[in-house]
């Protein structure tokens, strides 16, 4: 079964359940990164999910971890930008 690299666009509410849902997979899934535009939020995320990379610029994360699954949960509008960035 292939294991693949998550990360994860935005520590706010909702992210919570997406950082869940993948930890119950690890065969499945490794969160390698998460990032938000909030420096303290995400640091935050991080250590609480045991992630181990916190990012505040997207495409400094994709380029970095370069993820092969990306959960986008940040506000609606700027899911279409941040999709064409992850692919």
């Amino acid at each position: 079964m292939t294991r693949y690299r998550a990360a994860i666009i935005g520590a706010g509410q909702i992210s919570k359940i997406h950082a869940e849902s993948l930890q119950r997979e690890p065969d499945r899934a490794e969160i390698v990164a998460a990032v938000d535009q909030d420096e303290a939020r995400v640091k935050a995320f991080c250590e609480q999910h045991h992630i181990p990379r916190w990012f505040t610029s997207t495409p400094e994360m994709l380029e970095a971890t370069q993820p092969e699954l990306v959960h986008i949960v940040t506000p609606p509008r700027s899911h279409c930008d941040l999709a064409i960035q992850s692919l």
